[in-house]
């Protein structure tokens, strides 16, 4: 952008072929051309619908929607393919729904919004409809070194199976896991 990046993290290309790059110092998601052109950014620093701390990790679902991990602020929002915001999920804490720091999003095959939540050291899965339901389908996980145990998870895929494949930062591992 204009300014430049401060801590890129997470990039994507949306389905207009616009690279989204999560500009996490600068609390916004830089848009660019693959050429790297600056096409304009989105948030700002805050805490309202729109504005970012610290944004992470990026996703595209099917229809065009970009969620992102908005770590500092705890939360995840997800915003049309105009760059409008259409609904938030999160806030601190524990509890099944709450997260603390999220980095990784994904969307899985099923259209779910499958989150990181790095601090609770868990995986959260959300159905979608037209909005998120706040009350996630499956939470995966507590901390840990065992099978389906984290230890600081950042980073989501999902491989051709559909399994889940999740990177920890704590464990220093890949661990592949069966969703249902």
């Amino acid at each position: 952008g204009p300014d430049g990046f401060a801590v890129p993290r997470g990039v994507v290309i949306s389905h207009a072929g616009i690279v989204l790059v999560a500009d996490s110092r600068n609390h916004r998601i830089q848009r660019l051309t693959t050429e790297g052109r600056f096409l304009g950014a989105l948030g700002g620093p805050g805490d309202g619908a729109g504005e970012f701390d610290a944004p992470i990790g990026l996703a595209v679902d099917r229809s065009g929607n970009v969620a992102v991990a908005d770590s500092g602020n705890h939360r995840v929002q997800v915003f049309d393919p105009d760059g409008r915001h259409r609904w938030t999920v999160g806030g601190i804490g524990s509890q099944p729904g709450q997260f603390r720091g999220p980095e990784g999003v994904l969307f899985d095959g099923q259209g779910r919004l499958v989150v990181a939540d790095t601090s609770n050291d868990r995986i959260q899965i959300f159905g979608l409809s037209d909005r998120v339901d706040p009350v996630p389908e499956h939470v995966i996980g507590r901390r840990g070194k065992g099978v389906r145990e984290f230890d600081e998870p950042i980073g989501l895929a999902v491989n051709v199976q559909g399994d889940l494949l999740v990177s920890e930062y704590g464990n220093h591992r890949i661990q592949r896991v069966v969703i249902p």
